[in-house]
């Protein structure tokens, strides 16, 4: 097969001096005119000549499936945590406390001293309240000083033991919830630099 360059001139020159030539050399001219050439033999000659053969590399097929678990795992996770800000889910390690036989001591409300008020508040959110049943003060006292990071102190261990149903609505601050304690019979509490003081 002839170059294109070659077709060309010899096809010229046949036309200007077509007595110089052989019915056979024009046919032969003709033929390789007509001829389409592999166009994807072509491309494979071409390829193997100007590009350098990449091999491909393959992950092994586990390195994939633990990649796949990873993603969810991670996916579920942030899909839970969403949920539990926005209120969807209810936080699982909140804690209420379970009935008890003992008895409960009746709301009385009564009239005391206001206690010190933060005024700086928490931050608002979505939180569910905590519902204390039968709870001694102590365990309810011990729940707010790990949530509002404050410190207790009793003058008197009697008041450690009283049991209450008491409602704790964390969306309020420690003061509102102290004085709700406060209207309790026989509970005086009061809130001076950052310590709860029951007497």
């Amino acid at each position: 097969m002839r170059l294109l360059d070659e077709r060309k001139q010899l096809f010229r020159d046949m036309q200007s001096n077509s007595d110089d030539y052989s019915d056979e050399q024009i046919e032969e001219l003709m033929d390789d005119i007509d001829h389409t050439p592999d166009v994807e033999a072509e491309w494979k000659k071409f390829e193997s000549t100007h590009f350098a053969t990449e091999k491909k590399i393959t992950m092994p097929y586990w390195f994939n499936k633990i990649a796949a678990m990873i993603a969810i795992i991670i996916t579920t996770g942030i899909v839970y945590a969403a949920s539990v800000a926005i209120g969807i889910i209810t936080n699982p390690f909140t804690r209420t406390e379970s009935p008890s036989t003992h008895a409960v001591v009746k709301a009385e409300v009564k009239t005391s001293a206001k206690t010190e008020c933060d005024t700086t508040g928490l931050m608002q959110t979505i939180i569910e309240p905590v519902i204390f049943d039968g709870a001694q003060l102590y365990q309810i006292l011990d729940e707010f000083s790990t949530y509002y990071n404050v410190k207790v102190e009793y003058t008197s261990d009697k008041a450690k033991s009283i049991r209450l149903f008491f409602k704790w609505d964390k969306k309020k601050e420690l003061c509102n919830n102290i004085e709700a304690l406060n209207s309790f019979e026989r509970i005086n509490i009061s809130l001076t630099d950052s310590i709860i003081v029951v007497k």
